[in-house]
């Protein structure tokens, strides 16, 4: 399956002219988030940091946060898969504090947490009055 879904990424970047369309730009955009889907499935998780860079379109669209925050988790970077994680954490519903604490480790305080979750929330705010 990795490979179907690396091999479909890679045509599509080879075949979707890189312009400045909306269209073109979200498509190279779920290409690059599949190949770092694919490459933290391999456990390669500076490539997966690496393609989730290339997925980012903006500060308002950039598919692959996810996967980053999990590559920066797996390769013991608490600290830089944070902001990552608060853009998942609205309302702590999908991110509870206990599997934060099991995640982060020593490095989780909620202090540090309601900072990230606030800058995150201020992006996205940002985003919204941008209409993006």
């Amino acid at each position: 399956m990795r490979d179907s879904v690396e091999a479909a990424a890679r045509d599509l970047l080879a075949t979707v002219i890189p312009t400045e369309s909306r269209y073109s730009l979200l498509e190279r955009s779920r290409a690059y988030r599949n190949l770092a889907s694919v490459a933290l499935a391999r456990g390669d998780y500076r490539m997966a940091v690496l393609f989730t860079d290339s997925a980012r379109v903006d500060a308002c669209i950039w598919m692959g946060r996810d996967t980053r925050a999990l590559a920066l988790l797996a390769s013991g970077d608490t600290a830089g898969a944070l902001p990552y994680l608060a853009v998942f954490a609205k309302n702590n519903r999908l991110l509870p504090a206990d599997s934060l604490q099991r995640m982060l480790g020593s490095h989780f305080t909620s202090t540090r947490w309601q900072q990230a979750v606030d800058s995150a929330e201020a992006a996205y705010q940002s985003c919204r009055h941008r209409g993006m």
